[in-house]
């Protein structure tokens, strides 16, 4: 809708004001309660659009040229019965990366408020992504004839491609055509000829490592957005291979549920690594649902319950669900309520009166629960000035395709922990004034205490970093905190004051062994046969024989496989 003022150049164009803005007439739907007070106590007409560029250019000029983007908020009081602030005026500020000009506008934005009728909100750098959006778009939209090329007919069999040692990767055979599950490791087994498509379940190499070594031609490949990014961006250096990527994917999150379920599939996101789904398949008398790797518990989320009731309303004759046993008879420890993640990040946000915080991993994908978290943890935190968290530019890349959904409002589409911990505050852990990349550390006064999320190798490459981590707290996750032989040199060289590791199943993404089992009892007792993987037979018969299964639905899945019963006599 256009300025009812001056003509403004149109949206997004580059004017001689040297910043790209567009004017929303729609509500805004972030926090008002500060614009509020500030729009009550203005006394003068405000200016318009223009006027406000210019007098930001001429009196704020160092706010000004950091300024990468305004989106301009102006829409009446949906409360009528409010004078003081008859018509909202939001200018939503999209600042570099540089501290100390989004402190100085935070400090000043009522004194701007009073002068101009103007709110002036201060958020981070405007999220963009780092895939080709139109080349996506243009492909998704005509999605159509791929999907259903998907339709495989009865459900006849599905088996392991290949040895535990090639990672995970199934193909599901019916009557009319197959899919694969995964790719796993490496991929050495011919595709068969009537092969639909290939399910992403997440980017992990043991599920996706395998595409580097396929001849795909032309079917489609089924995936999420934040697994599209990340093997587009981080994996996959073969330019051929990443074309195809985009050429071929049909992403989760674009999917038309009314198409998919005509074709008897329906797809879900599961709580792993971020961008997991899960995929079901059924026809008139199967239904296979397979979640990927999966986490029925840990600290931060719980979701064995949500799952249950889905699976429970399925209707079908038989069903099928594949679960993930990585954690079969490795060392039980018990969930603790002293190192659990909430627990943690509490009791660093004290301790940063005194210190930098560092959390450190070996990966990204580690570190971005971590990060959420911590992240709506210091929303607010007393009378503290805003604490800012400095993160890789990859964990923000992959922050970014996280929070479309969230954006969007499409609660089925966004991932099961940042559901649980937003519930419906649509709060933005990407483009906050308080969210800064890693490299933009040199900024900071070196007095200010911040909480840093980095890998291993951003602290070797990165001097200020290091500087930042003498005398600081850092938490090791992931595969560098199980033994203490694994903290690494770069660490230690950099003398940070404590070094805590967190590995108990808490901060575990499989599902530890106890969970497992009484999950798989829970399923057994309305009739659901259960496939194990991601373990060794011998251990998983082990593991079926310890707990009181119901042996007829608990099985191991092999490359010899399982056949459902559709008619169709095994051999």
């Amino acid at each position: 809708m256009p300025s009812k003022h001056q003509n403004p150049p149109k949206k997004g164009k580059v004017a001689r004001y040297h910043v790209r803005y567009e004017i929303i007439h729609s509500k805004w739907f972030g926090p008002i309660s500060k614009a509020t007070r500030a729009l009550s106590e203005v006394q003068v007409a405000p200016i318009d659009h223009i006027e406000f560029l210019e007098f930001m250019e001429q009196k704020h000029n160092n706010i000004y040229r950091e300024t990468s983007f305004i989106r301009f908020y102006q829409y009446p009081n949906p409360l009528l019965s409010s004078k003081k602030v008859p018509e909202y005026r939001i200018a939503v500020f999209y600042i570099k990366p540089n501290p100390i000009i989004r402190d100085y506008l935070y400090a000043i934005r009522e004194e701007i408020t009073r002068l101009t009728g103007w709110y002036p909100l201060v958020m981070g750098e405007k999220s963009r992504g780092g895939i080709n959006k139109k080349q996506l778009d243009r492909h998704c939209a005509s999605t159509v004839p791929y999907l259903r090329n998907l339709h495989i007919g009865k459900l006849l069999k599905i088996s392991m491609c290949g040895q535990l040692e090639n990672g995970n990767s199934f193909l599901l055979q019916g009557d009319q055509g197959s899919l694969l599950l995964d790719t796993g490791m490496s991929f050495n087994v011919p595709l068969p000829s009537d092969l639909r498509g290939i399910f992403l379940s997440h980017f992990h190499q043991d599920h996706v490592g395998g595409l580097e070594n396929m001849e795909i031609g032309q079917t489609s490949l089924i995936l999420s957005s934040p697994t599209l990014e990340y093997l587009h961006v981080k994996n996959f250096h073969n330019f051929h291979l990443r074309k195809k990527l985009l050429s071929n994917a049909l992403v989760t999150e674009r999917l038309s549920g009314e198409i998919l379920g005509q074709q008897s599939i329906e797809i879900m996101p599961i709580f792993h690594a971020p961008g997991s789904y899960g995929i079901t398949i059924h026809d008139d008398h199967q239904w296979l649902f397979y979640p990927g790797d999966i986490c029925l518990r840990n600290g931060f989320y719980n979701p064995s319950m949500e799952l249950l009731r889905y699976i429970k309303k399925a209707e079908a004759a038989e069903k099928w669900v594949l679960l993930d046993a990585t954690m079969v008879s490795r060392d039980q420890v018990e969930i603790s309520n002293e190192d659990n993640p909430e627990s943690v990040i509490k009791e660093m946000i004290h301790e940063l009166e005194k210190r930098n915080v560092i959390f450190c991993s070996q990966s990204i994908e580690t570190l971005i629960y971590q990060y959420i978290l911590t992240f709506v943890h210091t929303r607010t935190v007393g009378d503290r000035k805003a604490i800012k968290l400095f993160v890789p530019s990859d964990l923000l890349r992959l922050a970014q395709s996280l929070f479309v959904p969230v954006e969007f409002r499409k609660a089925n589409q966004i991932d099961p922990f940042i559901r649980s911990v937003l519930q419906n505050n649509i709060t933005n852990f990407v483009e906050s004034h308080r969210v800064y990349p890693l490299d933009s550390l040199g900024y900071l006064d070196p007095d200010e205490k911040v909480i840093i999320f980095t890998t291993v190798s951003d602290i070797e490459t990165n001097e200020i970093l290091q500087k930042r981590i003498l005398g600081s707290i850092v938490i090791l996750a992931g595969t560098i905190a199980i033994r203490p032989e694994d903290e690494p040199l770069a660490i230690r060289k950099a003398r940070p004051r404590t070094t805590l590791r967190v590995s108990s199943p808490d901060w575990s993404f499989h599902t530890h062994e106890h969970d497992l089992s009484v999950f798989i009892q829970e399923l057994s007792r309305i009739g659901v046969h259960c496939l194990l993987f991601h373990n060794y037979p011998r251990r998983l018969e082990k593991f079926i024989k310890k707990y009181p299964f119901d042996t007829s639905l608990v099985s191991v899945i092999t490359p010899n496989g399982i056949y459902f019963d559709n008619g169709v006599k095994n051999p």
